[in-house]
């Protein structure tokens, strides 16, 4: 969008998520942002810092001096457990069956980091196929 028409007419925010990770696309996306505010009268731009993760104002700044929002966020309690298995064969398999294991004997959510999106897809379909059977 901001290559074919860089003063965005129809945009009122630019939001980047997850900036304080730093990637390839978040700098470009900052850049394109930095470039075309510059050389539009009727763009502004509002930088969200959230849970102060890293210095959203030296990052506003670059931005013509934009507003920096702050979300402190809400805490939640979280049980962190570690357990042992095999790596032998697919990960995503023992993963489910860990999930399946957990969500019989424990409420409440479940959160997991897995290292990218092939793994997320594959345990996804794992789990979807595991249900349909039930």
């Amino acid at each position: 969008m901001i290559q074919d028409n860089p003063e965005l007419p129809e945009t009122a925010l630019i939001i980047f998520d997850e900036f304080h990770e730093r990637s390839i696309h978040a700098d470009l996306g900052l850049a394109t942002c930095h470039r075309c505010a510059a050389t539009s009268a009727a763009m502004t731009c509002e930088f969200c810092s959230c849970l102060q993760t890293m210095d959203g104002a030296e990052v506003a700044s670059l931005l013509h001096s934009a507003p920096v929002l702050k979300s402190e966020g809400r805490i939640f309690p979280v049980d962190t457990r570690y357990l042992r298995f095999s790596v032998q064969g697919q990960i995503e398999q023992r993963i489910a069956d860990v999930i399946q294991e957990s969500l019989r004997q424990d409420e409440g959510d479940i959160l997991l980091f897995l290292p990218g999106r092939r793994e997320i897809r594959r345990l996804e379909d794992i789990l979807f196929e595991r249900l349909k059977t039930k």
